[in-house]
């Protein structure tokens, strides 16, 4: 039977077998999606919309949109599988009274869950802040001073910061929006803490051609770092530093491993836990599953963040983290994770990215990018592709 109750196979069935996307449009979106783009700005902003989609002609991982176009995607077997396993039906039980192997599955997948990566960032930040009071009460209990000044945000809360780089994307909530500096359009007319940020090294290429150049641009953004965490001791202490492995919404911007070493370094130095937002580059894209463990490190980062493709957010954090006072879509990362192992698609991605950097740098695994001259530029070769 077809997708939607008919006895033909319909049109996302008939490209599945074919194994072929079709575009029946002269343009993607097409007319029909256009139109309800229309009715739609009366009542949102359909900005972030590519084209409405008709969910019973599509199947499998076909997507059919209104006007009849038919575009491969995602939905791999094992997610489906998971998705109708009893946990994820019974989610909302998870956090009250879950089923006995829960706490495993948690230490085989994870060791903190959290909405969405801006929820990751936010709440790694905090443990970061905690870490701070934890280390200088010695781990005493919390006074009743402390927590009736804390709910009228009187003067003696603690003046801490979070050191990031510029151009660097951590997330919109309000806090991370005070590390967040790629586009100044998320931040207008939003309070901020007034935290501070540095220069991430500014790389010419070929890396082969350049590297004096590059070498000075990495002690250049180290020099920053060591001078600001100093700096920041006299007025707001800085209680971690949050950093991308590739700063992806800034530009697609790279650094060598041996810059990342150094900066694991002079952390540890410092004294300034070092946090790792890998929400663009983890789950596998980037040719390791973290984009960190091609960095060499003597000692892992103190925390890392992510989301995206590993379909929740979450936090690795290290002991000097660990809250003192101490879940739902865990049935789908061991299922990310199961299938990234058992068909080595960390192999399928090394291959494609080594296709893929043929033409295009930088990029690291999969994560490749392009420059263009300008907007206009890329929108249309990102709708002749769109239409190809």
């Amino acid at each position: 039977a077809g997708c939607s109750g008919r006895p033909d196979p319909c049109p996302a069935q008939q490209s599945h077998r074919a194994g072929r996307a079709s575009i029946r449009t002269d343009s993607v979106p097409g007319p029909r999606s256009k139109q309800l783009m229309e009715e739609a700005n009366k009542k949102q902003l359909p900005h972030g919309i590519y084209f409405f989609a008709d969910y019973s002609k599509s199947s499998g991982n076909y997507i059919v949109d209104v006007d009849g176009n038919t575009f491969a995607g995602h939905v791999h077997a094992d997610l489906l599988s998971a998705l109708r396993k009893m946990s994820i039906n019974r989610r909302p039980a998870l956090g009250v009274c879950p089923p006995s192997d829960w706490v495993d599955r948690l230490n085989a997948s994870l060791l903190s869950t959290m909405m969405c990566g801006s929820c990751a960032n936010e709440n790694a930040i905090k443990m970061a802040l905690h870490a701070v009071h934890g280390q200088a009460a010695g781990r005493r209990p919390v006074s009743q001073q402390e927590l009736d000044s804390t709910m009228l945000n009187e003067r003696g809360h603690p003046r801490l910061s979070i050191l990031s780089f510029k151009r660097s994307f951590h997330g919109r909530t309000l806090g991370v929006l005070s590390c967040t500096r790629s586009k100044a359009i998320h931040k207008l007319d939003v309070p901020a803490f007034q935290w501070p940020a540095v220069d991430f090294p500014a790389y010419k290429y070929p890396l082969e051609q350049h590297q004096e150049h590059n070498a000075k641009q990495e002690k250049l953004s180290l020099v920053q770092v060591e001078e600001t965490v100093n700096r920041q001791r006299a007025t707001e202490p800085v209680a971690g530093l949050i950093v991308e492995p590739i700063l992806a919404e800034g530009g697609d911007i790279h650094a060598r491993p041996e810059y990342f070493k150094a900066l694991r370094s002079l952390c540890s130095k410092l004294d300034v836990p070092l946090l790792v937002d890998e929400v663009q580059t983890g789950g596998g894209l980037c040719g390791t599953y973290w984009a960190h463990e091609q960095w060499g490190l003597d000692s892992p980062p103190d925390a890392v963040t992510f989301s995206k493709r590993t379909l929740l957010g979450g936090i690795y954090f290290s002991d000097n983290l660990v809250p003192d006072q101490q879940y739902r879509k865990v049935m789908l990362l061991e299922a990310v994770i199961r299938t990234i192992k058992e068909e080595k698609l960390m192999d399928s991605v090394l291959e494609a990215g080594t296709a893929l950097t043929k033409g295009l740098v930088p990029a690291l695994g999969i994560m490749c990018a392009v420059d263009f001259a300008d907007t206009n530029s890329r929108n249309e070769a990102v709708a002749a592709l769109r239409n190809k």
